[in-house]
């Protein structure tokens, strides 16, 4: 048979056989008509689907070689290309690993024949496609044949390949760590400048090296970028603040070590570290600066319990650990919010139940709307009895919808059930007592009163009834908080509180009343001064705010000559006496 006329001639679909052994991956076969003794015109490789990149797409690779020795001694570099303008470069991230490192290897006398600057029609040379196919060692060889040519540059290629940053960013976005390296090693680096940003979106190579698993390279990249730290891109987003999204530890700890005054331009994005849940980065930036920290929580009226969002109790309960955490459970934000009532608002049932067993957690603080987070937990509650909220108020022995005013569910009740039990005994004795021994006494033949006819007599007989009666209510209270569930006797005690105030008010004024029926004929002033004395004690007593303040006034005319003064700042700065850390 006629090997040169089999070669040359076209299949029945109107392509050559070369074409079609390829195509059906039939390598022996195309390699037999492609070594035939007899010439291979260029029409038999050319078709509308080049052979060569045909023999590259079907791991034809022996035969690819063959074409490419073909193309070589005959001078057919148009072959090179196909028809959608790509180059045998292009097709080189599509190779298998043993084929590239063994045939894709050129001398350096043939780097002018190689197509660096061809482009697809994705806008992207070779180089960028091994890039993208993660094949480092293809891109670095590329790398390291540009860099030893004479006629191009490394900046030239970059600079071809608008914009100018394209081949490295992309290089980061992909990992390709080796490949960046090499890249910025061999860029000037007070020139490199326009490689380091994508002035379309404003990010440059810090937002990228978030990113990255070489942790090493990119606290690198940190240490010789620092004044990008805080740059921010077009949606307002610096590499600062995605590290803290993102819980890269150690850029944090990086940027924290290059550049410290980062705490003072960007002081809040922790923010981002706790809703995303990432206690190590938020942990990273307050050991760095733990008191500076606080004084910042203060300043700003926010905390990361306002915003922390973790998966479990433990986790939590770990969370309270962190230093000066304890020292903002109570912080309300510039809503007058507490982390409680975030937590309640934000249906976070685990963080919620985790404060609930803290003492020192204050659930009555209102706040701006005059809301406490007792009210949001009732009104929790209240939305469905058989909710998870109500079965973890139940477990906690607490019960939201019971308002208290003077004691929570955490206080001893034991302790403050003995207190009140032997004031309220007191005062039920000494009223009892007088009673029967009124001011000015009885008349010898009928055993009357003497003052009974007077007003003030009348007065004082009233309220030291009404004290007998409210003392002996209360001691009536905590006799029934003893056998009542531990919400039930919450409300009965706290309710005697209330009630020993009011036995406590018509105990005063019994005293007043009497002493004035007695003196007031013989030395009316010294009645009024008595009157004077007893009722601003009463009028002090009816608000602890009034009393507190009351004390100290006077405590400003006799101040306590063992008081040393108060050098702790945070405590200074609860107090109201400093306004802010520049104070």
């Amino acid at each position: 048979m006629d090997t040169e006329l089999i070669s040359n001639m076209p299949s029945g679909l109107g392509s050559s056989l070369v074409y079609e052994a390829i195509f059906k991956k039939m390598s022996k076969l195309a390699l037999q008509i492609l070594r035939s003794p007899h010439p291979i015109s260029c029409s038999v490789i050319e078709s509308e689907k080049n052979v060569m990149f045909l023999a590259v797409e079907n791991e034809c690779h022996a035969v690819a070689e063959e074409i490419l020795t073909i193309i070589d001694n005959k001078g057919w570099t148009q072959l090179l290309t196909n028809h959608r303008n790509l180059t045998v470069l292009h097709l080189a991230p599509l190779c298998t690993e043993a084929y590239k490192k063994n045939n894709l290897n050129w001398d350096e006398k043939d780097i002018d024949m190689l197509p660096w600057f061809e482009k697809n029609k994705e806008n992207e040379g070779p180089l960028h496609l091994a890039i993208r196919h993660k094949h480092e060692d293809l891109a670095l060889y590329i790398l390291s044949l540009v860099k030893n040519d004479q006629k191009v540059d490394l900046e030239e290629l970059l600079d071809y390949f608008m914009p100018e940053h394209s081949t490295l960013f992309l290089a980061m976005e992909n990992n390709c760590v080796t490949v960046a390296k090499f890249i910025l090693e061999n860029l000037d680096k007070d020139e490199r400048a326009k490689y380091l940003k994508n002035f379309l979106d404003g990010r440059n190579i810090l937002h990228l090296a978030t990113d990255l698993v070489d942790e090493k390279f990119g606290a690198l990249l940190v240490n010789e970028e620092p004044e990008l730290i805080t740059e921010k891109d077009n949606n307002g987003q610096s590499s600062w603040d995605k590290a803290f999204e993102l819980g890269r530890v150690w850029f944090i700890q990086a940027a924290l070590e290059k550049k410290p005054t980062v705490f003072d331009s960007e002081p809040r994005p922790w923010i981002k570290a706790c809703e995303n849940g990432h206690v190590s980065a938020l942990r990273a930036f307050i050991d760095h600066i733990p008191r500076e920290f606080l004084y910042l929580c203060i300043e700003y009226k926010d905390s990361p319990l306002h915003h922390i969002k973790l998966s479990s109790l433990k986790h939590y309960e770990e969370f309270l650990k962190i230093p000066r955490m304890m020292d903002l459970i109570n912080l309300q934000d510039s809503t007058g919010a507490t982390p409680l009532h975030k937590a309640i608002q934000n249906a976070d049932l685990l963080l919620t139940e985790t404060l609930l067993t803290i003492d020192m957690v204050l659930y009555d603080i209102k706040n701006d709307e005059n809301v406490s987070a007792i009210d949001l937990l009732a009104q929790k509650c209240e939305d469905n009895q058989a909710c998870p909220w109500d079965k973890m108020c139940k477990r906690h022995g607490l019960n939201p919808k019971i308002k208290t005013t003077y004691f929570r569910a955490k206080t001893n009740l034991l302790d403050v059930r003995n207190s009140l039990f032997v004031v309220a005994a007191l005062l039920a004795t000494i009223t009892f007592t007088a009673g029967f021994t009124p001011p000015g006494g009885f008349t010898q033949d009928t055993g009357e009163a003497t003052l009974a006819k007077k007003a003030t007599f009348l007065v004082f007989l009233v309220s030291d009834t009404l004290a007998l009666f409210f003392s002996m209510l209360v001691l009536i209270c905590l006799i029934w908080s003893m056998v009542y569930e531990s919400s039930q006797s919450l409300f009965l005690i706290d309710r005697s509180m209330v009630l020993l105030r009011f036995a406590l008010n018509n105990t005063l004024l019994a005293f007043m009343t009497g002493v004035y029926v007695v003196i007031a004929p013989k030395s009316l002033w010294a009645a009024i001064f008595i009157i004077v004395i007893v009722s601003s004690l009463i009028g002090i007593s009816i608000s602890k705010t009034l009393l507190y303040k009351a004390l100290l006034y006077l405590d400003k005319f006799f101040p306590s000559q063992n008081m040393k003064k108060c050098r702790d700042r945070f405590h200074l700065m609860e107090l109201g006496c400093i306004s802010n850390k520049n104070e």
